[in-house]
């Protein structure tokens, strides 16, 4: 029953952890295909005469960016080297 459990507790977090990286795969290729466009439209719109568009464009995007970062060092769950029966 024990192995079982112990099975059973291995497969849900090695699931948990593919899924985990698959996740954040796809949220920087997100990032990256967004940050291209923002970029793609400011230059457009920095050689088409606007550019105080592009500049504000091309900031927020930086701003956006950096804070998403910034962000997610800030928020990110602590990792502890206790087990959670230990912590209570």
């Amino acid at each position: 029953m024990a192995e079982k459990q112990l099975d059973h507790r291995i497969n849900t977090e090695s699931l948990i952890a593919h899924e985990q990286m698959r996740q954040s795969s796809r949220g920087q290729h997100y990032a990256l295909f967004i940050c291209s466009l923002a970029l793609a439209i400011s230059a457009t719109l920095a050689m088409t005469g606007h550019e105080v568009t592009a500049a504000v464009i091309r900031g927020l995007d930086l701003i956006g960016l950096a804070a998403v970062f910034v962000a997610g060092r800030i928020f990110s769950p602590k990792n502890s080297d206790k087990e959670p029966s230990e912590q209570e």
